[in-house]
């Protein structure tokens, strides 16, 4: 069994050039200071890798985040999770390690609500600054594919 823990970046202000340099604005940035908190309270979440969109707002919003997570490594950042597409996603996280157990990634919509909608096999969203734990029914992550997983808490509610 694996964890993968989705978040979606936290709100941006509006595209006023080129989108892959779009900062959080003030909303995002109290979004994601307040999504550590609840997650601080629900109690350190846990995992071994941080995998992130090379986009500046989802750099910020891991930097808002970052406290309250516990991971043994410092975080990366792939193009491959910027612009992507569930496909591409499923592919990015099959690549990974077998060493990692749990893992977070930080993408964008829509994405982020296919992929996991595929995994679950259920209709999911993901807003901005919410994060989502699905727990993996494999044992490595080359097996990742539709119907395998369920989500276990989403936060924000």
């Amino acid at each position: 069994m694996k964890k993968l823990y989705l978040l979606r970046h936290a709100e941006t202000e509006p595209n006023s050039g080129q989108d892959i340099v779009r900062y959080l604005s003030a909303e995002g940035e109290e979004e994601a200071a307040m999504l550590a908190k609840i997650i601080r309270k629900k109690g350190r979440l846990v995992c071994d890798a941080v995998f992130s969109s090379s986009a500046v707002r989802a750099h910020q919003t891991w930097g808002l985040i970052e406290s309250a997570v516990k991971t043994k490594k410092p975080a990366k950042y792939f193009e491959e999770l910027y612009r992507t597409s569930a496909q591409k996603a499923l592919y990015t996280i099959s690549e990974l390690s077998d060493s990692y157990n749990s893992v977070l990634i930080i993408s964008h919509n829509p994405a982020l609500s296919e992929l996991s909608s595929s995994l679950t096999g259920k209709k999911i969203y993901f807003r901005t600054g919410m994060i989502k734990l699905f727990e993996v029914d494999i044992t490595s992550w080359k097996d990742i594919g539709f119907l395998c997983a369920k989500q276990i808490w989403s936060l924000p509610h």
